[in-house]
Order: structure tokens, then C-alpha cells, then sequence
């Protein structure tokens, strides 16, 4: 891993404060990333890398504490199962365990999911989880702790627990949402285009999605209440994070900038990663940014 010195500190002023570039992290030469998850306590985030890896980078120091090797393809989607258990699925349609503890891994369920093709999304919440594959089915343990599976005319782009229902993205433009005890579907709605980003919003109980179009929208869970747009951005957006301790939203874009957006329609801009496109963004805690590039960087910014 290369440690870059930062020669100078990086400043973007804002009219509530100001962010300062700290930590710039590469994970190896030719690495790049092609899944995320970020732990609960928001004090690791797990990168799952072309090299059949998952790297265990601590924040805010931005440095791999951990590599899990085991994947013989990239690694195609990740979850934290809870503090010390990830979940991890390939492009060969296996998933993997891992004790991060004890830092080894099982093939898990023991049964073969190459039948399903390459593992597109896990969600996990409590224990509990749900997996979807190439061949567009849908598996998920639900609270009662049976077993479900599902099929559905197009994969899933992102998955996640909402209480005790899914909700699901879909390459389709469509949202669903499914009770995880009777599969039954309590909430479709399609977006008018092809959504690039998209990101759960916990503190207001709604999904943010950027489309093809550079638009940004809210998405709400209740049928009744429409789509609201939240604006337009002048780059094509690939990665989204709601901030919960601003109160906005952030915006990374497909030639590396960085953007973030408050409630009260206030766009700052924070930079740019300097190797290319941004394949993720979290807020772990108040104050931080980190921001993960498909080739392979880690770049956190902390509010000064």
C-alpha cells in the first residue's frame, strides 16, 4: 500500500464550515473496487476488489487493517452481518462468511450458488439477510428465520432493510418494496429514467436516487406521496450519501468531483479525487467524509 504525504492542507470554505482533505490511501497498483459497506458503528468500511479481496480500511485513518482473501473472481457485493461478521458474494455466485475476529471466512450457505451466476447485492440487518444473483432470483432469511426465494424480471442495482420489509432497486427504474414474512410487494413505483446512484436516507425514511438525466430526487417510502426533485448537478453522478449530521446530501461524480448538497438547496463544492470516477461516499460520523474511487483510492476529509 502506498501512503501519499500530503505536501500542503487542502481548504473548502462553506458557508457552515470548512472541510480539510486529511487521509489519501491506495489500496495497491491495478486494485480497483467494485463493492462497499460500511459497519454500523461507522468505524470500518470493508472494499471488495477485483482481486477476489476484501479490504478492512479503519476511519477516519483511511489505512487497510484487514485482508480477507478467498474470492476466486472480484468480489460483486458486500454486508456487515453485524460488528464482527461480513457477508461477501463474487461475479462466480459464491458467498462467503467472515469472522472478522477471528479473520477467516467459510463458503456460506454450504450449498453451490454458481447455478445463480455472479452475486449482484446483500443486504443484511440483525443477523438477518437477503442476496440477490445474475439469474434475477432474490434470496432473504426473514425475522421468523425462514428461508425465502424469489424471482423477478430484472436484477437489483441495491437492496436493503426497511424494519421488517426490503426494499429493492431495480436496473428496471423500478422501487419495490417487500414484506420479508410473505414475499407479498406492498409498494412499486417506477422512476422516469436510468438511475446511476442511489442511497437510503434513515433520519427521513426515504431513498435518494441521481439519474441519467443529472437529476437528484427523493424517493418516499408511502405510496401517496409523489417523487420530489431535488435539483441538478452539472456532472454525471455515481455515487450518493446522505448525511445525517448536515442534513444534506453528497454527490460524487463520474470524473472524480465532489459535491455536497444541503436541505436548503445549497450546493458547495467540496474537490475532486484525483484518480477518476467515485464509486462510493459515506459519512460515518459527524464531521467525516470518505470517498472510495474505482481505481482503487481512499481519500477522508474531516470538518474543520
Amino acid at each position: 500500500m502506498i501512503k501519499f504525504i500530503l505536501t500542503s492542507i487542502l481548504l473548502w470554505s462553506f458557508g457552515w464550515g470548512k472541510y480539510a482533505l486529511i487521509v489519501e490511501e491506495r489500496l495497491g497498483e491495478g486494485i480497483e473496487v467494485s463493492a462497499l459497506a460500511m459497519e454500523s458503528s461507522g468505524k470500518r468500511i470493508a472494499l471488495g476488489c477485483s482481486d477476489g479481496g476484501v479490504r478492512i480500511v479503519g476511519i477516519p485513518s483511511g489505512r487497510v487493517e484487514l485482508i480477507l482473501k478467498g474470492h476466486a473472481s472480484p468480489v460483486s457485493a458486500l454486508a456487515f452481518l453485524d460488528g464482527e461478521t461480513l457477508l461477501s458474494g463474487d461475479r462466480g455466485g459464491e458467498m462467503r462468511r467472515w469472522n472478522l475476529k477471528l479473520q477467516e471466512g467459510e463458503v456460506w450457505p454450504e450449498r453451490s450458488l454458481e447455478a445463480r451466476g455472479a452475486v449482484r447485492a446483500i443486504a443484511a440487518q440483525e443477523g438477518f439477510y437477503a442476496a440477490t444473483f445474475e439469474n434475477h432470483t432474490l434470496e432473504y432469511q426473514g425475522r421468523e428465520g425462514k428461508k425465502h426465494s424469489l424471482f423477478y424480471p430484472r436484477n437489483f442495482q441495491m437492496i436493503g432493510w426497511r424494519g421488517s420489509s426490503l426494499y429493492l432497486l431495480g436496473w428496471d427504474r423500478r422501487l419495490r418494496v417487500v414484506e420479508a414474512q410473505s414475499g407479498k410487494e406492498t409498494l412499486e413505483r417506477e422512476h422516469s429514467d436510468e438511475v446511476l446512484a442511489s442511497a437510503y436516507c434513515a433520519y427521513r425514511d426515504d431513498l435518494l436516487v441521481a439519474d441519467a438525466g443529472r437529476r437528484v430526487w427523493k424517493i418516499p417510502f408511502e405510496s401517496k406521496k409523489p417523487s420530489q426533485e431535488v435539483g441538478m448537478v452539472e456532472f454525471s453522478p455515481s455515487a450518493l450519501a446522505c448525511d445525517p449530521f448536515e442534513k444534506g446530501v453528497w454527490i460524487g461524480g463520474s470524473q472524480g468531483e465532489v459535491i455536497f448538497w444541503g436541505e436548503g438547496g445549497v450546493k458547495e463544492f467540496l474537490g475532486e479525487m484525483r484518480s477518476g470516477g467515485v464509486r462510493g461516499l459515506f459519512a460515518p460520523s459527524e464531521g467525516i467524509l470518505v470517498g472510495i474511487s474505482w481505481e482503487g483510492r481512499v481519500v477522508v476529509w474531516k470538518k474543520l
